[in-house]
């Protein structure tokens, strides 16, 4: 693997490792979700900082806001 390459780890290499996966301390997890993902059968976890989550919001917020105006309401099922 060449320097400008992203190392890969499998599902159950995360799963047995989590916190060696970890990009930030484990002091600055604000959320913890467990889920499966497409293609496994068992579930991850997956960890997010208020930085993560902040910028999940802002995301979304930037996404919905191309479709819906401000004051606007929008309904999901």
């Amino acid at each position: 693997m060449n320097g400008s390459a992203s190392p890969l780890i499998g599902g159950l290499e995360m799963q047995k490792k989590t916190q060696e996966v970890l990009c930030v301390p484990q002091r600055d997890i604000a959320r913890v979700v467990q889920l499966a993902s497409s293609g496994t059968i068992q579930q991850k976890r997956l960890f997010f900082s208020d930085v993560d989550i902040e910028a999940t919001i802002d995301f979304f917020a930037q996404g919905m806001s191309t479709i819906v105006q401000e004051r606007q309401k929008l309904w999901f099922t």
